[in-house]
């Protein structure tokens, strides 16, 4: 079952379906943790399977005086634009309005600034009372983090809460969770297994990455056949089309869950996206896997001494039908929740999507703002707060 949350951006358009903020458990690895940090009125904890709600246009609604507002002061690019004041997608009930429109900056209660987009040498006026948010979204590779200028002096002492997928952020906001169902799936497994066709796939456009997955990989195919799609492959289906190589991918028994790069508790949509296909994910990078991910769901290559150790299991799964379909069966107990943020040119032409996990954090941000001396803070230093998720050299690199 997939549950999905569209956003569609025309040139940042939105588009999603509005869930309420409704009391939701979900697991985080094998406990229970609240995403909302601070706040008791929704558990989560990733787990496994696969929602992706649709959103529906925002619409401008009337400024309450005892709205707060959230502004986006430098919007993600996914994040469609927003000219008046809208409510929150996941809880349009609460008291909060957001827009990206600078007009409302004196009136704001929160700012919030994209980290990966930051180019001002100088930062705005910060008025008394208002809540400056650092959001990130994107892992501090060598690329494009040392592009911001959060880092000069003049931003130090201005921001007061981080929303980002690391765990130590003030507001937790992943790539998507994993939500346990009230009951399991009951399926025919056997009949699954026996239309698979291949045992490994891979989709992957970016060929040459810090994580040096692609070396992994090539060390993989020396053990049996990889089925490559997408850019780096011989069928190509990148963001714009991935649900074109969905059923090729679910012909195989394991599918390839391998990061860019190694960074502290990154995992992506690499995992979540393909989380509702019947194949068992076989996760590489630097996330915390077995604090976030239930066990039994996934096959993590940093439990083996070496690529041949991992190959060695695999097949064995393969042989092993009652084994896999340990794999299956147990992912069939969660469901992947994240949001699909489509984003359009002018002439309404798809050219991107990015996936996140971010309404239901933005309803924490709000039932902040309404209590905001139980979070009184300030960040002296956010390059260094920043710096301190910096992704690192890859740990099986002696592997390769």
């Amino acid at each position: 079952m997939i549950k999905h949350m569209n956003v569609f951006v025309i040139l940042s358009n939105s588009e999603q379906t509005t869930k309420g903020s409704n009391l939701e458990q979900t697991t985080r690895g094998n406990n229970l943790e609240q995403t909302t940090r601070g706040s008791n009125l929704e558990q989560t904890t990733r787990a496994n399977t696969h929602q992706h709600e649709d959103t529906t246009a925002r619409s401008s609604v009337a400024l309450n005086n005892k709205d707060k507002i959230i502004l986006w002061y430098v919007k993600t690019r996914y994040q469609p634009p927003m000219p008046g004041l809208v409510a929150l997608q996941h809880c349009p009930e609460m008291k909060c309005r957001m827009t990206s429109n600078r007009k409302y900056l004196n009136q704001s209660s929160a700012v919030v600034f994209a980290a990966q987009l930051i180019r001002e040498k100088h930062p705005p006026l910060k008025h008394p009372g208002q809540v400056w948010i650092f959001h990130n979204h994107e892992s501090p590779l060598d690329g494009w983090s040392s592009l911001p200028t959060f880092r000069l002096p003049q931003w130090k002492g201005k921001f007061n809460w981080t929303m980002d997928y690391r765990n130590e952020a003030d507001i937790l906001s992943p790539y998507g969770i994993l939500k346990k169902l009230p009951q399991p799936r009951k399926r025919n497994y056997s009949d699954i297994v026996s239309k698979k066709k291949g045992l490994v796939s891979w989709m992957v456009s970016n060929c040459n990455t810090e994580g040096k997955r692609e070396l992994y990989v090539k060390k993989i195919k020396k053990y049996f056949p990889v089925t490559v799609l997408g850019g780096c492959g011989g069928k190509r289906c990148g963001r714009l089309h991935d649900d074109e190589c969905l059923s090729e991918i679910n012909k195989h028994k394991f599918y390839l869950a391998f990061e860019n790069g190694f960074c502290p508790d990154y995992i992506t949509e690499k995992f979540y996206r393909f989380y509702s296909v019947d194949v068992v994910p076989v996760v590489r990078g630097g996330g915390n896997y077995s604090r976030d991910l239930p066990e039994g769901t996934y096959v993590n290559t940093a439990d083996f001494k070496s690529v041949a150790d991992l190959a060695k299991y695999l097949n064995y799964l393969d042989k092993n039908d009652d084994k896999y379909i340990e794999y299956l069966r147990r992912k069939d107990q969660y469901e992947s929740i994240y949001e699909a943020y489509k984003m359009s040119n002018k002439k309404g032409n798809l050219f991107y999507v990015h996936y996140h996990y971010e309404h239901t954090p933005f309803c924490d941000v709000c039932r902040r703002l309404w209590n905001t001396d139980n979070y009184t803070k300030t960040y002296s230093d956010i390059g260094a707060w920043f710096d301190s998720g910096r992704c690192y050299k890859p740990t099986d690199i002696h592997q390769l």
